[in-house]
């Protein structure tokens, strides 16, 4: 089972840590929605992988290097990777 979560759009601005949302090109969450997302969140990063829905499955490679590249660019501190 999955979990839903509901953020009303005016919360999105007060998330104050850096938010990497990924969506496919062919995402059942359309792509303005996924952009709207993005945009409304301060340090908010918008990333399309070519695919549909299942892109951790269908492209484990390209989520994991869209994944490392934000972790890596947004890092505070910490080791390397």
């Amino acid at each position: 089972m999955g979990m839903e979560l509901h953020y009303e759009r005016r919360e999105l601005p007060k998330r104050p840590m850096p938010v990497l949302v990924i969506a496919g090109t062919r995402d059942v969450i359309r792509e303005d929605h996924a952009r709207l997302i993005a945009a409304s969140i301060p340090a908010g990063r918008l990333v399309l992988l070519p695919g549909g829905h299942f892109i951790a499955n269908r492209s484990p490679d390209a989520l994991d290097r869209a994944v490392r590249g934000f972790l890596r660019e947004t890092a505070v501190s910490g080791e390397e990777g």
